[in-house]
């Protein structure tokens, strides 16, 4: 076998054993879809381990804790001292498959009470999409 078969026959052997592998990963929803009250989220931690800013973060198959903050920026009443000061972090647990991507957004509810915005209670994680890699 001459070099560059070799070099096909290598690459062939990797690229099928990265693609076999079935990588999932998690990451947020790309834009906010605001008509429906859809935001983008920021991950943080990935099983209580801090994540550094990424656009996808790589996952093995079986349970994770994912947790997240709201990525959106609303004065929802003046009165409210301070509110936007306080990070509110909530957790979503991904059953995760091999081959795999799984994006996460926030429901929020523009219309909440102030004691809502306060509490974090405004806004849920969910997954908004999976599909394959």
């Amino acid at each position: 076998m001459n070099k560059s078969g070799l070099l096909c026959l290598v690459l062939l052997l990797y690229c099928g054993g990265v693609l076999a592998s079935g990588e999932a990963f998690v990451m947020s929803l790309p834009y906010a879809i605001s008509e429906e009250n859809i935001y983008k989220v920021r991950i943080e931690k990935i099983d209580d381990r801090v994540q550094a800013p990424r656009t996808r973060y790589p996952l093995d198959r079986g349970s994770h804790v994912v947790t997240v903050s709201l990525m959106l920026v609303v004065d929802w009443s003046p009165k409210i001292e301070g509110a936007g000061e306080t990070l509110i972090q909530k957790q979503i647990t991904l059953d995760v498959e091999n081959g795999m991507t799984y994006q996460i957004g926030a429901r929020v509810d523009i219309d909440a009470e102030a004691e809502s915005q306060l509490d974090g209670s405004f806004w849920e994680p969910f997954i908004y999409k999976s599909f394959e890699n």
